[in-house]
């Protein structure tokens, strides 16, 4: 008998970068003189592998309202990058949907998700080489924003002669154990002269709960007649100016007069100021009455600010 010869050849039309699905395989290459070689063709299967999602988020300590972007990455297995569409759920509930990219990516930003902590989880549709997978649960936790509190625990009014100082009492306290950062005092409406100290002057951002206590200095009665007679003799040498040029104004009547009109008016009215000022000085602030400021104390720390009001009374 005569032997089958030959190299059997087999033959498909499937590559290694085919997609999932059927393909024939045929075979050729063997003959006999004696024999009738028939070849029964075969088929080639190629199904879909599993990538499950990996799930990424920044960032890793967010608080409530700060945006938040849910990262998930399909691993390419061989050389076929995955294709599709993926949901991203919080708690089991869908929260938005994005379309992989050519590395295989999508994102999600959201401000939204609530304070506390939950679970998110990032659900693949698959294409034709990978099946439909579902990421491993990631835990998150939204903080409540970093915040505090500023009260007054002093009298919110105080009554000082010129010179005497103010004292008044804060307490701050973060609302979540430290506060968003350092936080630093300023006061506005302060009378003219006066300054604000603090003590301490600023509280560390993990300090907790603190007393700060508040002096406003007001200026001295003596340091604001100074004042008030330098004001006063820097407009008699402004209102004395325009004398300076009298003589260049003789040839128009008109004008001098009216310069002269001009000068004596404002020169009786600064006269009047400084003897008002000298002869009230035993009446009170200035030589008038009390008067009455709206102080507004501020506390900043971080981003945030809160203010408290008190009025101080210089007499």
């Amino acid at each position: 008998a005569t032997a089958v010869t030959g190299v059997p050849v087999y033959a498909t039309t499937a590559t290694p970068t085919s997609t999932a699905g059927t393909y024939p395989i045929s075979v050729a290459g063997l003959s006999s003189s004696n024999y009738v070689v028939a070849f029964v063709n075969g088929t080639l299967t190629v199904g879909t592998t599993v990538s499950v999602p990996v799930v990424t988020v920044g960032p890793s300590n967010p608080i409530a309202g700060q945006p938040v972007t849910i990262t998930v990455t399909v691993p390419t297995i061989s050389t076929t990058v995955p294709t599709g569409t993926v949901t991203f759920y919080y708690n089991g509930v869908a929260i938005g949907t994005g379309t992989l990219n050519t590395s295989g990516v999508a994102t999600l930003t959201t401000g939204s998700l609530p304070v506390g902590t939950g679970t998110l989880t990032v659900g693949y549709s698959g294409d034709s080489n990978y099946a439909s997978s579902t990421s491993a649960p990631v835990p998150i936790t939204i903080a409540q924003p970093l915040d505090f509190t500023l009260t007054l625990t002093s009298a919110p009014s105080d009554t000082v002669i010129p010179g005497k100082a103010a004292p008044y009492t804060l307490q701050v306290a973060p609302t979540y154990s430290v506060y968003p950062g350092v936080v630093t005092f300023t006061a506005t409406g302060l009378p003219a002269g006066a300054t604000a100290t603090f003590s301490p002057e600023t509280v560390a951002a993990n300090a907790g709960p603190m007393s700060v206590n508040v002096s406003i200095q007001t200026a001295s009665l003596v340091a604001m007649n100074k004042l008030e007679r330098n004001a006063t003799s820097l407009a008699l040498g402004l209102l004395l100016l325009p004398l300076a040029g009298f003589r260049r104004m003789r040839r128009s009547g008109r004008a001098a007069g009216r310069y002269l009109f001009m000068t004596l008016v404002l020169l009786a009215g600064a006269v009047a100021t400084a003897g008002l000022t000298g002869c009230g000085a035993n009446n009170g602030f200035f030589g008038k009455p009390p008067q009455t400021y709206n102080v507004t104390i501020t506390a900043a720390s971080g981003p945030i600010q809160h203010s408290v009001n008190v009025t101080l009374t210089v007499e």
